[in-house]
């Protein structure tokens, strides 16, 4: 166990940074120490280079709620979400998204504007949609690239881990996790043995 710790050590502190500062950040959301309508406001900062803002939050509670509302025929209200503990859900999964941003930033991964344009087109298929789409939901589109931006950095965080490994890595996985000592076993019959020592032999010996 001290092995694999020290192996994934860096995967180690990621998941205990998730469990710890979702379990502070869901009291955070229960006790009400932040407003989710507030767009400014920062509730944690991994690293000292990405921040998880209330807006971050927000957007992922948008999204719970409208799927359990769709479950649940559209009768699901406030009070009913805040039983269910969905900011706490919101504000964990946010949490995790930023630690996973961090992540990828340490490991030297980034997103081009040129990428990001990209996605907008496989998206929209054209600018007049974008722009219409930015006008309905009442969006500025540096705030949606930004959002984008994110999205797309874990996406391709999440890529580089799910690498195909090439032959010789599974070999020397394979080596590692399956070493052992090649032995070789012969059975033999006691009927077999003959034993035939002489007098002068066992005092020899």
């Amino acid at each position: 166990m001290i092995e694999w710790m020290q192996t994934h050590r860096k995967w180690l502190v990621i998941t205990i940074w998730i469990a710890t500062i979702a379990f502070i950040g869901a009291g955070f959301v229960g006790w009400g120490q932040f407003n989710l309508s507030s767009k400014s406001s920062t509730v944690a900062e991994i690293n000292g280079n990405t921040k998880v803002n209330i807006q971050d939050v927000q957007e992922i509670y948008n999204n719970l709620f409208m799927d359990l509302n769709k479950q649940l025929g559209g009768k699901l209200d406030d009070a009913t979400a805040e039983k269910l503990g969905l900011k706490q859900q919101a504000f964990k999964m946010a949490l995790e998204q930023g630690i996973l941003r961090a992540y990828a930033k340490n490991l030297g991964l980034y997103v081009t504007d040129e990428e990001v344009a990209k996605a907008i087109i496989d998206t929209f298929k054209n600018t007049n949609t974008y722009k219409k789409y930015l006008q309905i939901n009442g969006l500025k589109a540096k705030e949606f690239e930004n959002n984008l931006r994110k999205k797309l950095l874990i996406r391709k965080l999440m890529s580089a881990l799910h690498l195909k490994p090439s032959d010789t890595e599974l070999l020397t996985l394979a080596s590692a996790l399956y070493n052992a000592d090649n032995i070789s076993i012969q059975i033999i019959n006691k009927n077999n043995i003959k034993v035939d020592i002489s007098e002068d032999e066992l005092r020899a010996f």
